[in-house]
């Protein structure tokens, strides 16, 4: 994973804030960028986000979500023929 993406911590529920940030426009300082971070939450699930904008442009997005429970399989057998 490049050192110029932002990557989600668990442990803290927070996304680290590297110096530069690999955007559409290549590498680009953080600091020229508005860092914005959402947090939505449903039944099942968890989501953050973390988008850099560029005026009104978006130039990169990180998304993260976390199931609040795994997934149920269930097998089964079918006949064929």
């Amino acid at each position: 994973m490049s050192a110029h993406l932002p990557r989600f911590d668990d442990a803290s529920q927070t996304w680290s804030e590297p110096e530069l940030v690999e955007t559409t426009r290549g590498l680009w300082p953080a600091a020229g960028l508005e860092r914005v971070v959402t947090h939505q939450e449903t039944e099942s699930e968890w989501n953050s986000a973390v988008e850099y904008r560029l005026g009104d442009e978006l130039v990169h997005r990180s998304a993260r979500t976390h199931l609040k429970e795994g997934l149920r399989l269930e097998g089964g057998q079918v006949a064929f023929g």
